[in-house]
């Protein structure tokens, strides 16, 4: 559930150990400023890819907590009594470094991570015209292997985990969303500081961000409407002179309109790749990790039936431009 975190931690002295310890690596830094000069000393743990590094009295300490526990970040903490080991065996770590420091943490990011079964492709193509209300930013695609929902203080990330990890799909994707600054305060602890994760809590939190992908239904009035023929755009990846026709498709119309037609074609592209968040992440309880995805192949309509008058109206669309 938790992936990668990051706190500090103030110490006491004013440096840290003069020696380096056996399985690290120092590095000491120097920046300039506005005319004024910085030192600092990193550290970087070779086994666990632990970072530390020391200013101002202060130790900020960012890690993987999968990997810190299980040497792999594959696996996924899914229990408290992990999250409590894992953050345990983050202080056995530091306190190899300086010995004096505080004990509470103050975390400033937290990636909160989960996996479902899937093809990378479909949750491309199924989410890729969705926009995240409360990131600004639309999509974007890297490679047909990852989206992402950039924003400045919480981000979306949906890609194939074995893929990155090993070079071979296995259709495993993992769904990250990193909060930093006062947007983690805000939503784990009212504003305030937050010097403790509880599981549960940001299941709920990591659970209430995802549904807000999960577009609202509306009624199919025709059995070939417009939003049918946009979607096997997307599917299809149509092109009109080497650009999308979902694009050309959709461009004479308002604003408005358009939003309308894109909200109307992901609701339509969701159902019918089976993705369903609210039944992949139940409410007040961790999913299963070895469960099968909630995926009903009847949700598949490809239009088989319709498919040659689509290619007619696409060759119109090709002439009517042409002219």
């Amino acid at each position: 559930m938790i992936d990668t975190v990051e706190y500090y931690r103030d110490y006491i002295s004013g440096k840290p150990s003069l020696k380096t310890p056996s399985g690290w690596v120092r590095r000491n830094t120097r920046t300039k400023r506005n005319k004024i000069e910085r030192s600092f000393t990193s550290f970087i743990h070779k086994q666990t890819g632990m970072f530390v590094r020391f200013y101002d009295r202060r130790m900020v300490v960012r890690v993987s907590l999968p990997r810190l526990l299980f040497t792999k970040n594959v696996r996924l903490i899914s229990s408290q009594i992990q999250l409590e080991k894992a953050l345990g065996m983050a202080d056995t770590l530091t306190d190899q470094l300086a010995t004096d420091s505080i004990i509470t943490k103050i975390f400033r990011r937290v990636d909160l991570v989960w996996q479902v079964r899937g093809n990378m492709q479909d949750f491309i193509l199924a989410h890729r015209l969705l926009k995240h209300p409360e990131i600004d930013k639309l999509a974007w695609v890297w490679q047909d292997e990852t989206i992402m929902w950039a924003g400045r203080e919480m981000s979306i990330t949906m890609y194939d985990k074995f893929l990155s990890a090993r070079k071979k799909s296995k259709n495993v994707i993992r769904v990250e969303i990193r909060f930093r600054g006062k947007k983690l305060k805000d939503e784990l602890h009212n504003g305030m500081p937050v010097t403790k994760l509880d599981l549960l809590k940001c299941y709920s939190l990591f659970r209430r961000k995802v549904l807000c992908f999960y577009p609202r239904p509306f009624p199919d009035k025709s059995r070939l409407s417009i939003e049918k023929i946009l979607k096997l755009a997307i599917q299809e990846k149509w092109k009109i002179q080497k650009q999308p026709a979902f694009e050309y498709l959709i461009r004479g119309l308002s604003r408005k309109r358009r939003r309308e037609k894109i909200k109307n074609v992901t609701a339509t592209l969701l159902k019918s790749y089976g993705i369903d968040w609210r039944r992949e992440f139940p409410l007040n309880k961790l999913p299963q990790i070895d469960s099968q995805p909630h995926f009903d192949a009847s949700l598949i309509p490809f239009q088989a039936r319709f498919f040659n008058l689509l290619e007619k109206i696409r060759k119109k669309m090709i002439k009517r431009q042409s002219q």
